[in-house]
């Protein structure tokens, strides 16, 4: 019952304690850790209250972890401590796999066939992409597609409770209290420039008087349609110029690369739909004719409310999973160092250049 991403990512992690136990040396202790071991049945590598993760599913997912560090590290060989710290961390993620598809039941969390058909037709896509296939997926990751079907049923059926829990006024109220140092607004501009304006070239001699007629008639002819990227190469901005007047996104307020003076960006943001002029601003930097070209609203809205459907899921499960954690039982014969070390893989040998 694992998902694709996650175990990834989880490999990956595995794949960074081994290589750290190298430049590391184990605890000279004789367990690397300590954990709650006790005799449990025959095959049970973990245990907590009525939940039993078995040797067997620690195996297979531990099979992914070797063959990955295998071919990120050919010539290494886990110490025993890493072995058990990687086997150790793959049980307790298959325990919270479970103590979810059980919490989703218990609570009578569900979700339509429909939804899960169309999630496991995105994955099949997204394998497809990667050069693989679903079927391929299931078998390197050392899972089923029941256990597939089981985990991801339950994952959908806990964030489809946590985003029923987050309100419209949740976002709105997450937005306000954000929106004005992230880049929300797009813009182009003209920019025309006098002397000693900020940043001028020594060779702009136009007066300030001069630099506000000239960019009141620019204003004139846009709005008599005349194309703004053209305009443009007509202002002192040379490097927007040349891309239409473009400056990119920008925050309401803030410092650094992406932000613009207060008075271009609260002119820029007062703008309400795309392609909107705003008229003659001045800056210090001279004046402005500013066209609003992107407005990411409803984009951050959408992720204000991913980011508080996951902080709604963390606070369901989350407790639940610490509960799980602290009862946790181990294998008190499969998680000896010496069971470890009769399981440490033969050195590789080294490997033979091609015959041409």
């Amino acid at each position: 019952m694992r998902s694709i991403q996650p175990l990834a990512l989880f490999l990956c992690g595995l794949v960074v304690s081994a290589a750290a136990g190298q430049a590391n040396p184990p605890p000279k202790e004789d367990e690397p850790k300590p954990m709650p071991r006790v005799p449990l049945p025959e095959g049970v590598f973990l245990q907590s209250g009525d939940i039993q993760i078995m040797a067997k599913d620690v195996e297979a997912v531990m099979a992914q972890f070797l063959t990955y560090q295998k071919k990120t590290n050919p010539r290494n060989v886990p110490e025993p401590d890493t072995l058990l710290k990687a086997r150790a961390q793959i049980a307790e993620r298959l325990l919270q796999n479970e103590v979810l598809i059980k919490y989703t039941k218990d609570h009578h969390l569900t979700i339509k066939p429909q939804e899960l058909t169309l999630f496991i037709d995105t994955v099949r896509a997204q394998c497809k992409q990667q050069g693989t296939t679903f079927e391929q997926m299931l078998i390197d990751s050392g899972q089923s597609e029941a256990e597939f079907q089981a985990f991801h049923s339950a994952r959908l059926a806990l964030q489809t409770a946590a985003a029923s829990a987050v309100s419209d006024e949740d976002v709105q109220k997450h937005y306000n209290e954000n929106y004005t140092t992230v880049p929300l607004r797009s813009a182009a501009h003209i920019l025309v420039q006098y002397k000693k304006a900020d940043s001028a070239e020594r060779t702009v001699t136009r007066t300030k008087e001069e630099a506000r007629a000239m960019a009141e008639e620019l204003l004139k002819q846009l709005k008599a349609g005349k194309d703004f990227g053209e305009l443009a190469k007509e202002g002192d901005d040379a490097a927007a110029a040349a891309k239409g007047g473009d400056v990119g996104y920008f925050p309401l307020v803030g410092k650094g690369q992406n932000a613009m003076t207060p008075e271009f960006a609260k002119a820029a943001y007062e703008l309400k739909e795309v392609g909107d002029l705003s008229p003659v601003i001045e800056s210090p930097y001279g004046f402005h004719i500013i066209k609003l070209t992107g407005n990411r609203d409803k984009e951050y809205k959408r992720e204000i409310r991913a980011q508080l459907t996951m902080e709604k899921s963390n606070a369901m499960i989350q407790p639940i999973f610490k509960e799980a954690v602290e009862h946790e039982e181990f294998s008190q014969k499969l998680t000896s160092l010496a069971a470890q070390a009769a399981k440490t893989p033969v050195q590789p040998q080294p490997v033979q250049p091609e015959q041409k």
